[in-house]
């Protein structure tokens, strides 16, 4: 299992596709990233926050989520973004409070910018650890909607209970981005210096999301080319069919009935 933690997200997919004893092995070692991940802003609570994810359908995006992608790099962000269905959103955070998992810190709607689309509004917390947690409330049944909005793709990706989606895996797990040609603000340009200080380099494209909105049943498009998707179910009891995007007619789309 040694050899497994050095290893990076692409030879661990590589390893996985070998055969079944490398896929248990390969999903252990993905679950160990995640629970650490958990626990660098959860401490000892780690599966408390975990539950609640579980229960209320919550998925963790942006860095952190990008993190658990570049394990070998040793990144250890400051902050972790959920996003919860908004139907969930409620009953995620009253739990979170009543937990004392974190304190809350300001509570916000968000604003009329196309780098907010998807939001309902944003809760933001500060954990034990003095870490910053954004919940981030959903205008859909799908807590992965507002990823469709995201301002590049190298944050486009899911970790969850269930587990992990990197929807660009050939720019994302090569250190490189696609960003769209949109105007820039102060946060952005910041977000962007982030990860440009961390060896992503950045490509201007005129889009770089799906080519349409809807596939014919009325699913929200998550992507229209390949992603990739590691789940856990070989060694959890969870139903590994409950993530949050699904293979349909040749494309990746969005879940909302999970």
């Amino acid at each position: 299992m040694r050899v497994f933690q050095l290893c990076n997200t692409k030879s661990l997919a590589r390893c996985a596709a070998c055969c079944r004893a490398f896929q248990l092995m390969v999903s252990i070692e993905l679950r160990r990233r995640y629970f650490t991940v958990l626990r660098w802003f959860f401490q000892h609570r780690a599966r408390e926050f975990h539950s609640l994810l579980e229960v209320h359908r919550g998925i963790i995006s942006g860095s952190s989520a990008l993190a658990f992608l570049a394990w070998t790099d040793s990144w250890d962000p400051g902050d972790m973004d959920v996003y919860v269905p908004e139907n969930t959103y409620s009953q995620f955070v009253d739990a979170l409070e009543l937990s004392h998992l974190a304190c809350l810190d300001e509570a916000f709607s968000s604003r009329r910018h196309p780098a907010y689309y998807g939001i309902e509004s944003v809760r933001r917390y500060v954990t034990p650890e003095g870490r910053h947690l954004d919940v981030i409330q959903s205008t859909t049944a799908s807590a992965a909607s507002p990823l469709l909005y995201f301002w590049t793709s190298v944050v486009v990706n899911i970790l969850c209970p269930q587990g992990v989606v990197c929807a660009f895996p050939t720019h994302t797990l090569n250190d490189r981005a696609l960003v769209a040609d949109i105007e820039p603000t102060d946060k952005l340009t910041l977000a962007r210096g982030k990860y440009e200080a961390r060896g992503y380099e950045f490509t201007r494209v005129d889009s770089w999301g799906p080519s349409v909105d809807l596939d014919a049943d009325g699913n929200r498009i998550f992507s229209d080319d390949a992603i990739m998707v590691l789940d856990f179910h070989t060694v959890w009891s969870t139903d590994h069919s409950r993530l949050p995007v699904t293979h349909s007619k040749g494309l990746w789309v969005l879940r909302s009935d999970v």
